[in-house]
Parts: C-alpha cells; sequence; structure tokens
C-alpha cells in the first residue's frame, strides 16, 4: 500500500501549496524532541518553551482553561507543564503549530473554517471519550485527541486551491446527491483525495506515525482492515460518530457503512444518541483549541 500511495501522481497546483508551506518551527521541533525523550523532564521542556513568548501564553492559557483547570489559578509556566503533561503540552504545541500553519487562507469564508474545526473537534473530543472506553491510558489519550482534530487537514489545500468546486461537492451531499464518502468524490473531482493530502502534511511536518496513519486510513473500509491498529479504528470511528451527532456540519453517511466502522469499538448505531450529552459537554470545553491560534 505504502508503495502504491507514493506512486499516485498529485496534481502540480497540490504540489506547490505543499512546498510552499513551511516547515514546523524550530521551538516546535525542539518540543518534540525533548517529549519523546524518555529521560527528559517538566524543567527540559520548560527551558524551551520559555524562551517563546507566544507558545507560553498559549499553555498558560489552556491550563486555566475549563477544560484542564485545576480551580486556582495558575501562572508558573513550569507549573502548569507538571499539571498538564508533557504529552499534553506536546500535543497542545503541536495542534496550534498545525492550526497556525493553515489558517491563513483569507479566500476560505469564516462559516466554511468554522464547520471545518467544528467539525475536527467534535472528532477529537469522541476520539479522546472513545479511548477512555477502551482502556487506554489517561496520558495517552491526547494524542488521540490531536489525530481527530487533525484528522481532514487534508481537506484545507482542497478547499482553498479549488474552491467553487469543492463547494459544489458538499453542497451535492448535504442535498442528496452523493452516497459515497467525501473523499471518493474528491478523487474523482481533482485527482486526488484529502487522505492523501492529510498523509503529505503529516510526512512533511513529521508528525507521529500514528497520527499520520489516522490522517491517511480514517476512510478506511472495514473490510479493508487486515491489521490491528486500533489508534486508527478509533479516530475513524469517532469520525462516523461526529457526522451523525452533527450531520448540520457534515453530510451524514449511510447507516450500513457507518455500522460495522463503530462496531470496531463496541458502539452501535443505537448507543450514539446517549453519547451526544457527554460530546456536548467536552465539546464546550474543548473550544479553548480554536481561540489559541
Amino acid at each position: 500500500m505504502e508503495t502504491d500511495r507514493r506512486k499516485k501522481k498529485i496534481p502540480r497546483e497540490i504540489e506547490a501549496y505543499l512546498h510552499g508551506m513551511p516547515s514546523l518551527s524550530t521551538t516546535m521541533r525542539k518540543v518534540l524532541a525533548i517529549c519523546n525523550d524518555p529521560a527528559a523532564s517538566a524543567n527540559d521542556l520548560n527551558r524551551i518553551i520559555a524562551l517563546d513568548p507566544v507558545l507560553t501564553g498559549k499553555v498558560l492559557k489552556l491550563i486555566n482553561s475549563a477544560y484542564y483547570s485545576p480551580g486556582e489559578s495558575i501562572s508558573s509556566l513550569t507549573r502548569a507543564i507538571i499539571i498538564l503533561g508533557m504529552n499534553t503540552v506536546k500535543n497542545l504545541a503541536l495542534s496550534s503549530a498545525v492550526m497556525d500553519n493553515l489558517c491563513r487562507h483569507e479566500q476560505l469564508s469564516a462559516k466554511v473554517m468554522n464547520d471545518f474545526w467544528m467539525h475536527s473537534l467534535s472528532t477529537g473530543v469522541i476520539a479522546k471519550i472513545l479511548a477512555a472506553r477502551k482502556g487506554v491510558a489517561s496520558t495517552e489519550r491526547e494524542e488521540y485527541f490531536v489525530a481527530g482534530l487533525l484528522h481532514d487537514l487534508g481537506k484545507i489545500p482542497l478547499m482553498s486551491l479549488y474552491m467553487d468546486r469543492y463547494r459544489q461537492l458538499i453542497l451535492g451531499r448535504e442535498g442528496g446527491g452523493g452516497r459515497s464518502f467525501l473523499h471518493g468524490q474528491e478523487e474523482e473531482a481533482f485527482g486526488v483525495g484529502h487522505c492523501h493530502v492529510g498523509t503529505l502534511i503529516a510526512e512533511k511536518w513529521r508528525l507521529s506515525p500514528q497520527i499520520t496513519v489516522a490522517l491517511r486510513d480514517h476512510h478506511r473500509n472495514d473490510s479493508d482492515r487486515d491489521y490491528a491498529d486500533s489508534f486508527s479504528v478509533i479516530v475513524t470511528a469517532a469520525n462516523l460518530i461526529a457526522h451523525c451527532l452533527y450531520p448540520q456540519r457534515s453530510a451524514l453517511d449511510r447507516e450500513d457503512l457507518i455500522g460495522p466502522q463503530i462496531a470496531l469499538v463496541g458502539v452501535e448505531p443505537g448507543d450514539i444518541p446517549a453519547m451526544a450529552e457527554l460530546v456536548d459537554r467536552e465539546l464546550g470545553k474543548a473550544r479553548i483549541f480554536l481561540e489559541l491560534h
């Protein structure tokens, strides 16, 4: 599959777009290196982040938000890192860097971007909830949230480059004209789908292997899954559940396609409405991530 993916011909304008995207900053690369070092400490991470006033402000804003607040105001960066945990700080920095780099396209309307990020945020929240239900350790759940938040990154270049045609694809699905997954229609219209474009972005920014796979595979059918990848399966299910809970934000796919996918994480279509209250509550708190970039 990897060989086939690399042989896929990418339209020239998409290649140019990806080539023009900035790489992750030196600070972000250092943050990732420290967080991936088992011997590193909160003080090591503090020394790097403290040199970046913007990132420092984002960490302190997050720790004092409803999503993570310990019930008291925190003004010490080191204490914030200790309370949040290095993995959470890494994922905050990573998601913030990615969103900053991809939210520079003024030609996309505020509504388009709001709908995009709200679906992405919903998917992240649901992925974290599903990870908890599956018994994933609390220190590892943030990786699921970030993967859900970033799973549709590949749509942004497509929406930016083919704005009018992409809008027609969305309108056709909302009007009942589309029965298949959107990424299949993207491939027909543009020669490439957002899963492939997202994978190229993830590789450019050297995102973690499991986040990269989640971006690549979150539209794979159950019959395609000949491997055990619970991370990717959870993100796939979270994406589908987000579509079900918030159909006004994106067209709802057929239940016969949804059922087998979410069953892999122990959820049936009839279980989804009961999840709405928890998801809405967590979504309300997680909106802080959209305010950090």
